[in-house]
C-alpha cells in the first residue's frame, strides 16, 4: 500500500538520501500509522524531502532523500521521536535523482508473507529477520522494489484506511 503526493524538487547538487531502520516503541495500529504517514507527508513536502516508510512486526524501515540541509533537520527529529528507538543508520550518500521523486512519503504495512514475496528478500522470515538487520544494499533494494508499480503486485499487502495499495 502506499499514497503518493507531490513534493517539490531540490537542487540536483545538493541531492542526498538516507536509510535507516528502527524498532516502534509501541505497536502501532494502522489508525495510528496513518496518523504518522499524514503527518510525514505534510512536513516532508514543504521541506523537499521525498521518500518511503515501510513497517513489519513493530520496525521501521524508512528511505528519505532531499537537500542535505532539509535531511539533517529531519534525522534529528527522527532520532529524538519517542515513538521509536534502537535508530540503525544503514545508508547516508550523495545522490543523482531522487527514488522516489513524487512522494513525500510512501509507505506499506508488511507482513512476512508479503516480505518473502519480494525480490531478494525470500530468506527474510526463514531466518527470523528484522528490518534492522538488512544491509544498506539490501534495504535499497527492498525500496526499489516498489519502484515498478505494475511489475510487482504486493497481493498481500494490508491497507490502512485511507491508504492506497502500490
Amino acid at each position: 500500500m502506499a499514497t503518493i503526493s507531490k513534493s517539490p524538487a531540490a537542487p540536483a547538487c545538493d541531492l542526498q538520501r538516507i536509510v535507516y531502520a528502527s524498532a516502534a516503541s509501541q505497536a502501532y495500529a494502522a489508525p495510528q500509522l496513518e496518523q504518522l504517514v499524514s503527518k510525514a507527508r505534510e512536513r516532508n513536502g514543504r521541506a523537499g524531502i521525498s521518500g518511503m516508510l515501510i513497517y513489519h512486526e513493530q520496525f521501521f524501515l524508512q528511505l528519505i532523500e532531499g537537500p542535505g540541509p532539509a535531511l539533517n533537520s529531519l534525522f534529528a527529529r527522527l532520532r529524538a521521536d519517542a515513538g521509536h528507538h534502537r535508530i540503525v543508520l544503514l545508508l547516508r550518500e550523495r545522490i543523482v535523482q531522487r527514488t522516489f521523486a513524487d512522494s513525500a512519503m510512501g509507505f506499506a504495512q508488511l507482513t512476512s508473507a508479503d516480505l518473502a514475496q519480494m525480490p531478494g528478500m525470500a530468506d527474510f522470515v526463514a531466518r527470523r529477520m528484522t528490518l534492522q538487520t538488512l544491509t544498506p544494499v539490501r534495504a535499497v533494494r527492498l525500496f526499489n522494489a516498489f519502484q515498478d508499480v505494475a511489475g510487482f503486485a504486493l497481493a498481500g499487502a494490508h491497507a490502512a484506511d485511507g491508504m492506497t495499495h502500490w
